[in-house]
């Protein structure tokens, strides 16, 4: 090969790996309160909001998206939102209200009336979160094509709430040593999923089953006798 055969190699490569061609990765920023996570949320500005900090002993709603805005990934990063759990309050830890294309992924939320309310939204993704002690960990209203994957709702009122919501999935999901109801399905159509745990199904049927795929009996030596993190890791 020649020197000017060698250096247009060299320079075709160059061009060939150099960064200017890649594609700009998604945007995202921290947030550290209630309010700056709604504000980001609700600013347009980013594709994913991540919780940077525990939230202990709010009182009132947290976070919250009311307008529709949509395509946005609410991220807490495996952070805590707890409440004040005072009952009276109809408040809940995460709240998003109308909008399309939204996901809340990694949080645990304690002691709110509602964990993670989902109102009058659509397509929507709710996964890998934990709900301890709320009234009701997650609820859907008038919400339809949700996907709710992978969440563990322990130790609440009412684990998963499906009201006047219809062609929503529900797969993978723990629900269990709820005081009134594990599912609770009312006023909702075409619904389906599979490989949930649950106990008092309330309406739920899994693909296939009466009730969910398993029950949390199989489960007694994790989250009764050791704590949530034991009764998680004990899931298949």
């Amino acid at each position: 090969m020649t020197a000017r055969g060698f250096l247009v190699t060299v320079l075709t490569l160059l061009f060939l790996t150099a960064p200017h061609g890649e594609a700009a990765p998604p945007s995202y920023t921290y947030c550290n309160s209630c309010a700056d996570c709604s504000t980001k949320l609700a600013s347009g500005s980013w594709e994913r909001v991540i919780l940077s900090v525990d939230i202990i002993d709010h009182g009132g709603s947290c976070v919250g998206i009311i307008l529709g805005e949509s395509n946005v990934t609410f991220d807490c990063d495996g952070h805590l939102i707890d409440g004040d759990d005072v009952a009276i309050d109809p408040d809940a830890g995460i709240a998003m209200m109308h909008g399309t294309g939204n996901e809340i992924v990694n949080c645990t939320v304690s002691d709110f009336s509602r964990g993670i309310y989902i109102n009058d939204a659509s397509l929507h993704t709710v996964a890998n979160n934990t709900l301890l002690s709320n009234g009701t960990g997650i609820e859907l209203a008038f919400s339809n094509n949700i996907d709710l994957h992978d969440n563990s709702s322990l130790d609440n009122y009412t684990g998963l709430s499906i009201n006047n919501s219809d062609a929503n999935t529900v797969n993978s999901n723990r629900a269990c040593f709820n005081h009134i109801f594990d599912f609770n399905v009312a006023s909702s159509t075409g619904n389906s999923g599979l490989g949930n745990v649950c106990d008092i199904p309330g309406g739920w049927n899994d693909f296939k089953t009466t009730g969910c795929s398993r029950s949390c009996g199989v489960f007694d030596d994790g989250f009764e006798s050791g704590g949530t993190d034991q009764w998680t890791s004990a899931v298949p």
